[in-house]
C-alpha cells in the first residue's frame, strides 16, 4: 500500500491540482465526438449506475460530467494514487479510496472490502460510481470480477464506456496509461447497460465478466475510430491466417461446382428460382458495369432487402459518381427490388459461393466496396475480396443464438473471416457482443436499420375495402408467423371466440408458400377460412382471413388495432415491430426475440409492447386489449414515442461506408494473413 516515488504529501497535492487543470485544458481545447449525442444525460436517465472504463482512459472522463448528477470515483490507497484522488476532487468529483487484489494473490489489505461496501451505499443514496474494470498488475484489458460483484450486490447496472483523444502519449506500464494531449480530436463512446441478477451463480458471473470485457474492447475501438485513430485491438496486427477448415471448405466447393447448374435447375422446378436468371448465380450473365465508383450490397432475402433500401437511397444522395449493385438470393427479395430499387442502383442475383463463380463475378464488377447485410458470411467470397484489396463491411449485423453456437464450433475459421472485415456495424448490443466474441475487430452498435424503414403508402381503396368487410367486428392480426405459431393462434381464436363471438383473426404467414399448410390447420378446427390470394371476401361467417400475398404487410398493420408479431414463440428470434408501430397497431410478442432484443426491451420497459410467454398469456392479453380501446391507444402512443428514439442507424451506417469508400481501405493488404 506504500507504493510511492518519494514525493511529500504537499508535492502530491500540488501535482494533483496541476493534473486537474491539465485535464480541463485537454477537454476545453478538444473537439469531442459523442455516442450517443449526450452520453452523460443518457447515463443520468438510467439512474445510479456503475461506470466502467479501462485503466488509462479514466483521467479525461470527469469534465464530461458537468455536475449533472453525482459521481464518485474509486481510487487506490497507495501514496502515488493521492495525486489522482486530488485531481478528481479538484474536478468536482467525490472519491472512494480502496482497491481489490487479483484472484489468487496474497496481498496486504488494500481496503477493497470497505470500498465495496461504500460504493454499494453510494449507489443506494443515488450517486453513480466509477471504477476501472481491469486491475494491477494486469493483464490490461481483462475485466476483473470485482465490478461484477458490485453490480450483483447493489442491484444497479454497469454502464461501459471509453473516452480517448486522437493525439496522446501512452506509457509502457501494465495499463498503457494514456496522457491525452490538448488541441486534439477526441471521443466518448457509451455502451448498453449490463445487469447482474442478485442470484447469479458462478457461471453467470463469469459470463457477465466476459460480456463487460468484450463491450469495453468494442467501445475502445469505436472511440478510437470516432477520434480519427486507427482502432487498436488486443488482437491487433495482421488478421490471423486461414485455418485448415477454410482450405477444406474451398476444396469441397471446387468439387461440387459442376453440380451447381443441376441444383439450380431443380430449384427452378420447385419455384425457388426464376427460369432464365439462374445464369446470374453461376457468374455467366451480367449487366454492364457502370462507370465510376461501385458499391456492391448483398441482401439475402426480403427483410434484409427492405432494410437496405433506405441505406441505398442515403448513399446515392448527392453522390453523382457513385453506383450501387444490389444482389439478393431469394425470388421474393428480387420482386421487392423490382418495384422499389432507387435510380442509380441495379439488381442481379447473388453468385454462389463457389471459387470459379466468385472470381468471374469480381472480374466483371470490380466493386470498390462490398457490403453484406445482417449475417451473410461466405468464406470464399470474403477471402477473394480480401485478396483483391476490396474493402469489406457488414451492416445491420446480427448473429442468432443458434448461429453463434454453430460458429463457436468453428472458432478459428470465423475469427479469420471476421478479422478481414474493415467495418462491422451491429444492430444491437447482443449482436455487437457476439460478433466481438467471435473475433470481429471493428464492430460498433449503430442500432437497427429496420427502425428507419420508410413505411409504404397504403392504398386507401384497399384499406377502406377491408374495413367495410370487417365492419364493427372485433379482430386482431397474427403477423409473420412460423410453423408452430399458427396452431397457437388458431387455438387462441377458438378460446377468445367464447367471449367475443364475432371475432375475426387475420393470419399473415412469414412465408406465403406455407399458406396451404395454415389453411389445413384452420379447417381442421372447423373454422371458416377466406384467402386473400383467391380474392375471397370477408363475410360475417369468416373466422380466419389468410393474407397470403406478398408486399401487403403495411396494409394489415394499418388495418389491425392489435398485432402479435410472430417468430417469437418459436426459436426464430422475432421480427421487426417498428412496421406495426408505424401502422398504429398495439404490439404483442413472445419471449424469443433475440434478433430484436434491444428494441423489444425498450418497448416493454415503457409499456409500448406486451410480452406473452405462451398461448395462455396470449389469450389473456388479447382479451384485455380487445376489451379496452383505451389500453390499445395508450400502448400505441407509448410505442410511437420509444420508436422515435431508435431512428438514425441508417444515416450512421451510410456515413461510415462513405468514409470507408473514401479511404479506399487503407491497410487492407496488412490484414490478409494468408
Amino acid at each position: 500500500m506504500k507504493r510511492s516515488h518519494g514525493f511529500s504529501s504537499l508535492v502530491r497535492t500540488g501535482i494533483g491540482i496541476l493534473a486537474a487543470n491539465y485535464v480541463k485544458l485537454v477537454y476545453h481545447t478538444g473537439r469531442f465526438s459523442k455516442e450517443p449525442a449526450d452520453p452523460i444525460e443518457f447515463s443520468a436517465s438510467l439512474g445510479p449506475v456503475i461506470i466502467a472504463t479501462w485503466h488509462g482512459q479514466n483521467m479525461i472522463l470527469p469534465p464530461f460530467w458537468h455536475h449533472c448528477h453525482p459521481l464518485e470515483i474509486l481510487v487506490s490507497r497507495h501514496d502515488d494514487a493521492d495525486i489522482g484522488a486530488t485531481a478528481y476532487r479538484a474536478l468536482g468529483l467525490n472519491v472512494i479510496r480502496g482497491s481489490g487484489s487479483p484472484p489468487g494473490k496474497a496481498r496486504a489489505d488494500k481496503g477493497g472490502a470497505g470500498a465495496l461496501r461504500q460504493m454499494v451505499r453510494s449507489l443506494k443514496r443515488g450517486s453513480s460510481v466509477g471504477l476501472t474494470a481491469d486491475m494491477p498488475p494486469g493483464p490490461a484489458r481483462r475485466a476483473g470480477r470485482g465490478i461484477i460483484m458490485l453490480a450483483q450486490m447493489s442491484g444497479h447496472p454497469i454502464l461501459p464506456l471509453a473516452v480517448t483523444t486522437r493525439h496522446r502519449l501512452v506509457s509502457n506500464n501494465w495499463c498503457r496509461y494514456a496522457v491525452n494531449l490538448p488541441f486534439s480530436r477526441g471521443s466518448i463512446a457509451v455502451g448498453q447497460t449490463i445487469e447482474v441478477p442478485r442470484n447469479a451463480d458462478e457461471h453467470l458471473i463469469e459470463k457477465k465478466r466476459q460480456q463487460l470485457e468484450n463491450a469495453l474492447n468494442v467501445l475502445t475501438a469505436r472511440a478510437d475510430f470516432l477520434a480519427g485513430r486507427q482502432p487498436q485491438y488486443e488482437t491487433g496486427g495482421p488478421a490471423p491466417g486461414l485455418p485448415l477448415s477454410y482450405y477444406l471448405y474451398r476444396a469441397a466447393t471446387y468439387l461440387v461446382s459442376p453440380l451447381a447448374p443441376l441444383w439450380l435447375k431443380y430449384r427452378c422446378s420447385q419455384g425457388k428460382e426464376v427460369d432464365g436468371r439462374t445464369q446470374e448465380k453461376l457468374g455467366q450473365k451480367f449487366l454492364q458495369r457502370p462507370q465510376g465508383k461501385l458499391i456492391w450490397i448483398h441482401a439475402a432475402s426480403v427483410g434484409e432487402t427492405i432494410s437496405c433500401l433506405k441505406l441505398i437511397e442515403t448513399l446515392l444522395d448527392g453522390q453523382d459518381d457513385l453506383h450501387i449493385l444490389v444482389t439478393t438470393a431469394t425470388v421474393s427479395a428480387a420482386e421487392v427490388l423490382a418495384e422499389r430499387i432507387p435510380e442509380g442502383a441495379c439488381h442481379q442475383y447473388a453468385p454462389l459461393d463457389l471459387p470459379g463463380i466468385i472470381q468471374k463475378f469480381l472480374n466483371h464488377w470490380r466493386p470498390d466496396l462490398a457490403v453484406f447485410a445482417e449475417s451473410e458470411i461466405w468464406p470464399n467470397t470474403i477471402v477473394d475480396l480480401t485478396r483483391r484489396n476490396i474493402s469489406i463491411a457488414m451492416v445491420n449485423g446480427r448473429i442468432s443464438h443458434r448461429s453463434f453456437k454453430r460458429w463457436s464450433r468453428a472458432a478459428r475459421l470465423i475469427r479469420a473471416l471476421l478479422a478481414r472485415f474493415d467495418h462491422i456495424s451491429a444492430q444491437s448490443s447482443v449482436a455487437e457482443q457476439r460478433l466481438a466474441a467471435l473475433g470481429a475487430r471493428q464492430v460498433s452498435n449503430f442500432g437497427n436499420m429496420k427502425a428507419d424503414i420508410s413505411r409504404l403508402a397504403v392504398a386507401p381503396k384497399d384499406l377502406k375495402g377491408l374495413q367495410k368487410q370487417i365492419g364493427r367486428r372485433p379482430f386482431w392480426l397474427a403477423a409473420s408467423t412460423h410453423p408452430g405459431e399458427e396452431l397457437s393462434v388458431i387455438n387462441c381464436h377458438k378460446l377468445l371466440s367464447t367471449k367475443f363471438p364475432n371475432l375475426l383473426t387475420i393470419i399473415v404467414p412469414r412465408h406465403r408458400e406455407r399458406a396451404d399448410e395454415v389453411a389445413v390447420l384452420a379447417e381442421a378446427r372447423n373454422l371458416t377460412l377466406a384467402r386473400r390470394s383467391r380474392s375471397d371476401l370477408i363475410s360475417k361467417k369468416t373466422d380466419v382471413y389468410l393474407a397470403d400475398t406478398l408486399g401487403e404487410m403495411n396494409l394489415f398493420y394499418a388495418l389491425a388495432p392489435i398485432s402479435f408479431i410472430g417468430g417469437s414463440l418459436v426459436e426464430i428470434g422475432g421480427h421487426n415491430p417498428i412496421e406495426a408501430i408505424d401502422g398504429g397497431s398495439a404490439v404483442l410478442h413472445g419471449p424469443l426475440v433475440d434478433n430484436f432484443q434491444d428494441i423489444y426491451q425498450l418497448l416493454d420497459r415503457h409499456d409500448g409492447a406486451l410480452e406473452v410467454i405462451d398461448e395462455k398469456e396470449l389469450v389473456a392479453s388479447l382479451a384485455r386489449l380487445l376489451g379496452s380501446k383505451q389500453l390499445c391507444a395508450t400502448m400505441i402512443s407509448n410505442s410511437k414515442k420509444q420508436a422515435a428514439t431508435l431512428k438514425g442507424a441508417t444515416e450512421r451506417t451510410a456515413r461510415a461506408l462513405l468514409d470507408l469508400l473514401d479511404q479506399k481501405a487503407p491497410g487492407v493488404q496488412s490484414k490478409r494473413g494468408d
